[in-house]
C-alpha cells in the first residue's frame, strides 16, 4: 500500500490508515493485496540467494583461516565478510 501513496495523488496527502480506508472502499479487501504476489516472490529470491551466498562464502573464509582454532578465533570477521560479500 506504501508504493501506491507515494504514486498516486489522490492518496498522497492521507495518512496510511485513511488510504487503505479509500482503497478498500474503491476496490476492495483485494485492493490491498496488489501487488503482493510478485514482491513476495522478490523477496524469497533475495532471501535465498543472499543465504546461500553467506553459507557459501563463510565456509570460504573458514577454509582461508587454515585451522579450526583459527577459525574460530576470527569467527566474527568470518561471519561479516560473508555477509558482506553475500550482499
Amino acid at each position: 500500500m506504501t508504493p501506491r501513496i507515494q504514486i498516486d495523488p489522490a492518496l498522497s496527502r492521507n495518512s496510511l490508515l485513511t488510504a487503505g480506508r479509500k482503497i478498500v472502499a474503491a476496490e476492495g479487501p483485494k485492493g490491498l493485496l496488489t501487488g503482493f504476489a510478485p514482491t513476495s516472490y522478490g523477496y524469497l529470491l533475495q532471501g535465498g540467494a543472499k543465504f546461500a551466498g553467506y553459507e557459501f562464502w563463510k565456509k570460504r573464509f573458514v577454509e582461508v583461516a587454515g585451522s579450526q582454532e583459527a577459525a574460530v578465533r576470527y569467527r566474527t570477521w568470518i561471519y561479516l565478510g560473508g555477509a558482506s560479500v553475500a550482499e
